[in-house]
C-alpha cells in the first residue's frame, strides 16, 4: 500500500468503529461546547439565563464544612448566616440539603476555587460550569467505553441520546451526569470480570446522587452473582464493606432530609396524582417497556425500567433534568447477559422514555437544541 493509502485507511477505520476512540469523541465533544459558557451573556454562565445549581452546590458545600449534617436537617437559609462565602445564594434557601453528601467531595474543587482565587460571581460562574462540563464529558466517556463492551444493536442511538441530555445538563450547571458515569464505569467493569470494582463504583453513584437508585437492580444483579455458590471465606469483603456504607449513607441522609421537606411536599402534590390521562398513559408505556425489557434482554433490565416508573408516581417537580433516568434501561441491555434482541430492546426503551419524558416531566430530549439556537441568537428574526 502507498504511503498516501495507509492515512486514507486509518481514518476509514476510525469511522467505521467509532467506538474504538471514546476518549476522542468526549474530546472532540467537550472542544465543541467549552467555549459556549466563557462567551454567554447570562450572569450564570449557562444557556438559558436562569439555573444556579453549579453556585448553589458551592454555596451549600461551603455550609456543610461550616454546620455539617445540620444542612439535612434544616433549610439552607436558616444555616447561611456568617457562613462567609463570597457568592452567597438565595436559591432553595427554605430547603435542605437534597443531595447524598458525595455532592460536597465534588463541589470541594470549586470552593478552593472560590475561596482563594479573586474571582468575581461572573467568572466562578464561568468556571463553575467548565468544570460541571469536564466532569459530564469524563461521563459521557464512561458512557461509550461501556457501550463500546456491550453486545451491538442500536448502541449508536443508546450513545446519541444520553449524549444530548448529559451535555444539555452540563451547559446548563447540573453535576447529575457524574452518577451515571458511574453506573456506566460499573458496566465497563463488570463486562471486564470484574465485579468487586462494578459494586465499589455503584456505590460511589449512590453516593452522589439519590436517583441512582436507577443502578440498584444492576447492583443487586452483581450482588447475586458475587455470593451465588461462594463460600463466605472468599466473598469480596472490601466490596460488599463499601457498597453497604455507601448504601447506608445514602438512606441515612435521605431519612434525615424528609423531615425537613415535609411542608415542601405538602404543598407540591405528585405530578401524576390528579393527571388520570397522562398517569394511564405512563402506566401504559411502563407496561409496553417492561414487555420489552423482559422480551429482548433480561429481568435486570425490566426492572430498572419498574425503578424509573416508580420515580415517575412519586415525582412531584416536572423537572426536565430529573428525566435522565429514564435513558438508563437502554444502557443495561446486554449487560448481565446476552440480550435476545438487543438492537429492537434498546430503540425500543429509547421510544419509551422521548415519550414518558415530556409526559411526567415537561420537556423533551431535544430540547438541548433550541435552548443553543437561544443562547446563540441564532433565530431566524435575529433576535433573542
Amino acid at each position: 500500500m502507498s504511503p498516501e493509502g495507509q492515512p486514507r485507511r486509518a481514518w476509514t477505520a476510525l469511522l467505521a468503529r467509532p467506538w474504538s476512540t471514546p476518549a476522542l469523541i468526549a474530546a472532540a465533544s467537550f472542544a465543541a461546547v467549552a467555549w459556549i459558557p466563557i462567551l454567554s451573556d447570562s450572569p450564570y454562565a449557562d444557556i438559558s439565563g436562569w439555573y444556579t445549581d453549579h453556585l448553589h452546590h458551592s454555596f451549600a458545600t461551603w455550609v456543610f464544612l461550616k454546620r455539617g449534617l445540620l444542612l439535612y436537617t434544616r433549610p439552607l437559609g436558616a444555616l447561611s448566616d456568617g457562613a462567609g462565602w463570597p457568592f452567597r445564594r438565595e436559591d432553595w434557601g427554605n430547603m435542605p440539603m437534597a443531595y447524598p453528601p458525595g455532592v460536597f467531595a465534588v463541589f470541594l474543587p470549586l470552593v478552593a476555587a472560590g475561596k482563594l482565587l479573586p474571582l468575581s460571581e461572573q467568572s466562578f460562574a464561568v468556571l463553575g460550569i467548565l468544570y460541571v462540563l469536564l466532569l459530564t464529558h469524563l461521563a459521557l466517556f464512561a458512557v461509550l467505553r461501556a457501550l463500546q463492551a456491550l453486545p451491538p444493536g442500536s448502541r449508536s442511538a443508546v450513545a446519541v441520546f444520553l449524549w444530548m441530555i448529559l451535555i444539555h445538563m452540563g451547559l446548563e450547571g447540573f453535576y447529575d451526569a457524574a452518577f451515571i458515569g458511574c453506573g456506566a464505569w460499573a458496566i465497563t467493569r463488570l463486562k471486564a470480570q470484574d465485579p468487586g470494582s462494578a459494586l465499589r463504583w455503584l456505590g460511589l453513584a449512590a453516593l452522589l446522587h439519590f436517583r441512582a437508585v436507577v443502578f440498584l437492580p444492576l447492583g443487586l444483579a452483581v450482588l447475586v452473582g458475587l455470593v451465588r455458590g461462594t463460600p463466605r471465606a472468599r466473598w469480596p469483603w472490601r466490596s460488599l464493606v463499601w457498597v453497604g456504607a455507601a448504601s447506608l449513607v445514602c438512606a441515612a441522609t435521605f431519612l434525615l432530609m424528609v423531615p425537613a421537606t415535609a411542608s415542601f411536599r405538602a404543598n407540591h402534590p405528585r405530578i401524576l396524582l390528579e393527571a388520570d390521562l397522562r398517569a394511564a398513559v405512563v402506566a401504559a408505556l411502563g407496561a409496553g417497556a417492561l414487555g420489552v425489557a423482559l422480551w429482548g434482554a433480561d429481568r435486570w433490565v425490566a426492572a430498572s425500567v419498574a425503578v424509573c416508573l416508580g420515580l415517575a408516581c412519586v415525582e412531584i417537580q416536572d423537572y426536565w433534568w430529573h428525566a435522565a433516568v429514564l435513558f438508563v434501561p437502554a444502557l443495561l441491555v446486554g449487560v448481565v447477559a446476552d440480550p435476545r434482541h438487543a438492537s429492537v430492546s434498546r430503540a425500543l426503551l429509547l421510544g419509551w422514555a422521548c415519550c414518558t419524558m415530556p409526559l411526567v416531566w415537561r420537556d423533551q430530549v431535544t430540547d438541548l437544541f433550541p435552548e443553543l439556537v437561544k443562547n446563540l441568537s441564532l433565530d431566524t428574526d435575529g433576535q433573542e
